[in-house]
């Protein structure tokens, strides 16, 4: 019995991609900002100036990052809903166009 190659459906759509490494971005950021109120604790002293800097900008502007990663991971996220009959249709015709 011979095996068919089966191309990977998730690399068909360019857009999934593109939300795994927006949402992967997100969670960074998200958890960077969640360590930055620990880092800013008297009790907890970082172990460098760098840190402390680090984790004032992010107390700062975490928030609008975060947003902004939001907005960009919910964009991505339709386009890929909203391309993803178009990209399924093309890779059942085998075609690239």
């Amino acid at each position: 019995m011979a095996r068919t190659y089966r191309r990977n459906e998730i690399l068909t759509n360019p857009f999934y991609l593109a939300l795994v490494a927006v949402s992967t971005i997100f969670v960074v950021t998200a958890l960077a900002y969640l360590v930055s109120g620990f880092a800013l604790d008297p009790a907890n002293a970082p172990a460098s100036e760098r840190s402390r800097r680090v984790a004032l900008w992010f107390d700062r502007n975490g928030p609008l990052v975060m947003t902004i990663e939001f907005l960009v991971m919910l964009a991505t996220g339709v386009v890929m809903m909203a391309t993803d009959r178009w990209y399924t249709e093309r890779r059942k015709r085998g075609g690239r166009g």
